[in-house]
């Protein structure tokens, strides 16, 4: 997720780490980061959580796929049941 609070104490090293910390080098979901930073900076942390709630909830879900792999579990699971049955009839 986008850090979006200001470290205690500011160094050149703080500075040069600040870019390990984004998502700007997955080409999918840097457009959703950018939007959400903006949204926050235009509307500042306590207005911006509510605010930009939407947003931040489409970054969760272009970073970590929580809904797709809730989604898809099912069907591998009876992809890997149904396989091994045919398995087991092609035994006999």
């Amino acid at each position: 997720m986008a850090n979006l609070q200001e470290p205690i104490l500011r160094t050149r090293f703080t500075d040069m780490t600040a870019a390990m910390f984004t998502h700007q080098k997955n080409e999918v979901c840097k457009d959703f980061e950018l939007r959400f930073v903006y949204c926050m900076e235009a509307y500042g942390r306590p207005l911006g959580d509510t605010k930009c709630q939407e947003l931040k909830d489409d970054l969760n879900e272009c970073v970590f796929k929580n809904k797709q792999v809730c989604y898809a579990v099912p069907f591998i699971k009876n992809t890997s049941t149904s396989t091994t049955n045919m398995s087991l009839f092609k035994k006999l």
